[in-house]
């Protein structure tokens, strides 16, 4: 969920990522892209956007990872504005036996 000049945007969104190897250290690109939805505005408050970036993948052990990566968010408006961002993600990754 994104709090946004006053608004809610929540996002619904398609993820792609490749990661070059699965060794202790591995590097990823991922690209995403999709709706912010305007919880309080749906037809005019809604967005469409597009991201990519890259980052390293640390592998912890066999069930737990952690990344960190950066990249570029555009998003556009239906009354035509336009927003960028540079993002900063770090994350963990816990896969269940």
């Amino acid at each position: 969920m994104l709090f946004y000049n006053g608004g809610h945007l929540f996002p619904l969104y398609f993820e792609l990522r490749y990661i070059r190897n699965r060794e202790r250290i591995s590097p990823f690109v991922t690209g995403n892209s999709g709706l912010l939805i305007n919880t309080t505005d749906f037809k005019g408050g809604s967005k469409i956007f597009v991201s990519g970036g890259g980052g390293i993948r640390f592998k912890i052990n066999n069930q737990l990872a952690a990344n960190f990566g950066t990249g570029i968010f555009l998003q556009k408006g239906k009354d035509g504005s336009r927003d960028s961002f540079i993002n900063l993600k770090i994350g963990l990754i816990y896969k269940p036996k």
